[in-house]
């Protein structure tokens, strides 16, 4: 009875503390005049205390009740003594069962994990822990604390719900059904068969990186489930799927906090202009640790397995160093300005003088002279390439430093539309067929760029070109990707608000109110890791593209701003906003690099999904360059 009061005195004690799910703040075809769809949450719909997270529930105190009993449980396993006393049971977690993994963590470094059977939630906890305990006493003899000052992370897998078949075609190749019932982070799978039963949780799914095909190979391993047996006894193997609950306790003293696909959740009443500066600060730190002496920039970083992938891909680079480029001139600071100087430099190298043409049915089209062409080896995108190149040199601060290649650049860019109106830099042949998607997005991307160089000089052949394009482009809205299609908005975005042309408003608002409509928010989706991200692709595409449609967005935003549009400026706000938030949830935070050894190499990163951690330079760049526009567009700095 009185280990029992005192367990209860216990939770009352640490039931005062708040608790949050959020990460914590940092002080301080339409015309223009249609109305868009309202796409995007009211104001104030998600700016209460309450988020509902789908899955298992739990309140802070039964939260620090798992933390208190685990810790004591784990204690007792490393001392060898008896766990003591009766745990007491709230009503709240009355007859809750499950599967309850415990880890201990020190500096990235795991050191002893256990489960437990399927059972009571509270017994499930002490169970694993006593047992991680022990662990830990065998692994670690001359630990006198026990590992006090380790990170306990709790994971609490709920009853297993079965998956129906069939699993396999074609023999043991897994059903799409099977695939898809899998929520990667959210949902832990099982498998069993002859009696025998393994498990994933959702946990490791996250740390290792695994898809969905790879959980479930996981799962068998554990078992020693083989293809051999899925083969003869197919009847055998039945599949599961399992809600998982998440907390993370980085020691002993502190409070206990939920992780949502390994991840603190981002409130949407995060994006503050405090929070939005701190992100920049943190995202943009992180771009230049990725950037090497030689101004290149490391192409992956891979937490599961802790190294950088030994690849390079030039438009990985020529997007990271747009980002640079954009960090240097929102910071206007020496370390970031070398750091874009560095990788122009180290592109600039590649130029070469335009000397090829085309043939086509109305002739010979002869290479401007004086153009300028980035032009590398084994890469054929060379109109993407150039068009990165030049973005980057006009968003510097001293972008007269480039004058003399941009004027080449840009009679490259110029030279690359075509009779039909479309941009293709299709060099030494005629086109063949209509544009490719990756033509498509080079061509907007080159577009971009020369909106961004007619903002310096006043071009008229830019504009001239501008206008030509944009009814091939309009023709074609329908057919384009969505990655092409945000480059177009940020092109005729940036013209408008150099000519005041009403034709590029309107495609401007066009595009945008499709994006707009895409993203996922608190009406459309029950997921509140998942708001604000922009899936085109109608699938689970919840990922760090989201970051050009929303920049894509900011711009659309201005223009409605300019045209006193108030219907689109809000649902455009909203929309930004929302969708910084989803950028923001894919920053790697410090608690979420809580199984990683070095926190240098993920800290401020944007991970590629919510469910892969992985950390692609461009993808980190491309988050920088939105929170800016996000940045300047909501709050007008």
């Amino acid at each position: 009875m009185k280990d029992r009061f005192s367990s209860i005195l216990v939770v009352m004690i640490l039931a005062t503390f708040i608790w949050t799910a959020s990460r914590p703040t940092v002080s301080a075809e339409d015309e223009p005049s249609s109305r868009p769809a309202a796409v995007a949450s009211e104001p104030d719909s998600t700016g209460g205390d309450e988020i509902t997270i789908p899955g298992m529930q739990l309140d802070e105190a039964d939260a620090m009740l798992m933390t208190h009993y685990a810790r004591r449980a784990i204690r007792a396993g490393f001392k060898g003594t008896a766990e003591g006393g009766e745990p007491y049971v709230p009503p709240s977690l009355e007859g809750k069962t499950g599967v309850v993994y415990v880890t201990l963590w020190r500096g990235g470094v795991e050191m002893a994990a256990a489960n437990s059977d399927e059972m009571p939630v509270i017994s499930a906890t002490m169970a694993a822990a006593a047992a991680a305990g022990k662990a830990l006493k065998s692994d670690h003899l001359n630990d006198p604390t026990g590992c006090e000052d380790c990170g306990l992370e709790i994971e609490w897998m709920g009853p297993d719900e079965p998956i129906s078949p069939p699993y396999f075609r074609e023999g043991t190749t897994y059903t799409a059904d099977l695939l898809g019932a899998i929520d990667p982070g959210v949902n832990g799978v099982a498998v069993s068969f002859d009696g025998k039963k393994g498990r994933t949780p959702a946990s490791e799914i996250i740390q290792r990186h695994y898809s969905p095909d790879v959980a479930i190979i996981a799962a068998e391993g554990k078992i020693g489930l083989s293809l051999e047996d899925k083969l003869l006894h197919p009847e055998k193997v039945s599949y599961f799927r399992n809600d998982s609950l998440h907390l993370w306790q980085p020691d002993a003293k502190a409070k206990p906090e939920r992780l949502i696909r390994g991840e603190l959740l981002v409130r949407p009443d995060a994006v503050t202009p405090d929070n939005v500066d701190a992100a920049i600060k943190r995202t943009g730190d992180y771009l230049l640790y990725r950037q090497n002496s030689n101004g290149a920039f490391s192409h992956e970083y891979v937490p599961s397995a802790d190294r950088y992938l030994n690849k390079s891909d030039a438009l990985v680079q020529l997007r990271s160093l747009y980002g640079m480029s954009r960090l240097a001139a929102y910071r206007k600071d020496a370390k970031s300005e070398q750091g874009a100087a560095n990788g122009i430099a180290a592109f600039s190298r590649y130029l070469e003088d335009l000397n090829f043409q085309i043939s086509t049915q109305e002739g010979a089209k002869v290479a401007p002279g004086g153009g300028r062409i980035l032009y590398i080896p084994g890469h054929e995108n060379h109109l993407e390439s150039t068009a990165y190149l030049m973005l980057s040199m006009a968003s510097v601060p001293d972008h007269a430093t480039y004058e003399p290649e941009m004027r080449g650049l840009t009679k490259t860019l110029l030279y690359a539309q075509l009779s039909d109106g479309s941009m293709r830099l299709i060099l030494g042949k005629a086109p063949e067929g209509p544009p490719t998607a990756k033509e498509d997005r080079a061509g907007a991307t080159a577009l971009a760029a020369l909106a961004q160089r007619y903002a310096l000089t006043k071009d008229a052949n830019i504009d001239t070109v501008m206008l030509e394009t944009l009814g091939y482009y309009t023709s074609r809205a329908n057919d384009l990707s969505a990655d092409a299609s945000a480059w177009l908005i940020r092109a005729y975005a940036q013209q408008y608000t150099q000519t005041g042309q009403p034709r590029y408003e309107a495609f401007v608002f066009m595009m945008a109110d499709r994006f707009a409509s895409l993203q996922l928010t608190p009406e459309s989706s029950p997921s509140p890791e998942l708001w604000g991200a922009i899936a085109p692709s109608k699938s689970i595409s919840a990922e760090a593209k989201t970051a050009l449609y929303v920049s894509a967005l900011s711009d659309a935003l201005r223009v409605a701003r300019r045209t006193g549009d108030t219907e689109r400026v809000r649902v455009y706000e909203q929309a930004v906003s929302l969708g910084t938030r989803f950028i923001m949830q894919l920053e790697f935070s410090e608690t979420g690099a809580y199984y990683v050894r070095s926190k240098l190499d993920v800290v401020g990163g944007i991970r590629s999904k919510p469910w892969d951690a992985n950390l692609r330079a461009d993808l980190c760049a491309f988050g920088v360059v939105t929170l800016i526009d996000a940045r300047t567009s909501l709050f007008r700095k």
